[in-house]
């Protein structure tokens, strides 16, 4: 089983690394033995140093390439090259491990250590907030994905809603939020128009409450009135595939007729799509 690990690094380090700046992570201390633990393909995630002001914190993650120990010369000729965040310079005879690696993921959400009180390893007693990380501490995959998930943004209903609607209103359409339907069955999230008088060409619903059910069921009664595209955001999945993989065992049944005029969408596609809109705002 592949392990992984905390390192500790420095805020600069973290900075640098999440530039593209450097692609080593070396160890101060000269002898690390333990370090041959890792291999290709674990994953480090980086606790930047806290200060007075500013509290430890998991700055991001990379996965590893290489573990070896370098000579004084190869050392010197990486501080020369500034692949190293380093201006120590080696004498003959000296050693340091290193760790390569090809690409540092900041974290979107730079989380405490001390937050961490109920992350901790499959046979650890202690949690993550409590053990003292000095250098190089390992830990399982169940701590190292429930990092991940603490470090991810929490996507709320309203942002997505907003992000929705900006979208629509870029694209040149009439954008309503929670509308009514005519009947005061259902009130839907987002619908577009082309014509404040018309009647809806697009209308959205996004699922955040766990009910993908209740939410097919104001698509299917928009379309039973309207006809127009149907769109459904998952909002615990952040890909196309994985939000159809969702909601694909509810479109059965009463939902079998709008099958072909829905498209299912996880989050990180509207937000790349906003982003990407945004960017290009002036120009559309």
């Amino acid at each position: 089983m592949v392990k992984h690990a905390i390192l500790l690094a420095s805020e600069e380090w973290c900075e640098a690394a999440s530039k593209g700046r450097i692609k080593i992570y070396h160890f101060v201390k000269p002898r690390r033995t333990s370090i041959r633990a890792l291999e290709p393909g674990s994953v480090c995630v980086v606790l930047a140093k806290g200060t007075r002001e500013k509290p430890s914190r998991f700055y991001g993650e990379f996965t590893v390439a290489r573990v070896r120990k370098v000579d004084a010369d190869e050392w010197n000729d990486l501080v020369d090259k500034g692949l190293v965040l380093s201006a120590e310079r080696l004498r003959r005879g000296q050693e340091r491990w290193i760790i390569e690696f090809e690409e540092f993921r900041e974290y979107e959400v730079k989380v405490a250590k001390e937050e961490l009180t109920d992350v901790r390893t499959r046979t650890g007693r202690l949690p993550i907030s409590d053990r003292v990380i000095i250098g190089l501490t390992y830990i399982d995959e169940q701590a190292l994905q429930a990092i991940r998930s603490r470090a991810r943004r929490t996507i709320s209903h309203k942002s997505i809603v907003d992000m929705i609607k900006e979208i629509g209103e870029i694209l040149g359409f009439y954008v309503k939020t929670e509308e009514n339907t005519p009947d005061q069955v259902h009130r839907l999230d987002i619908t577009w128009r082309d014509h404040p008088a018309h009647s809806p060409l697009k209308v959205w619903e996004v699922e955040i409450s766990g009910n993908v059910v209740l939410a097919l069921a104001r698509l299917k009664h928009a379309f039973d009135i309207w006809h127009p595209e149907l769109y459904l955001v998952v909002s615990d999945a952040k890909t196309k595939e994985k939000a159809e993989s969702i909601v694909r065992p509810q479109i059965k049944g009463a939902f079998a007729g709008i099958e072909k005029f829905l498209t299912v969408i996880g989050t990180d596609e509207i937000t790349n799509l906003y982003n990407s809109l945004k960017t290009h705002k002036d120009i559309i």
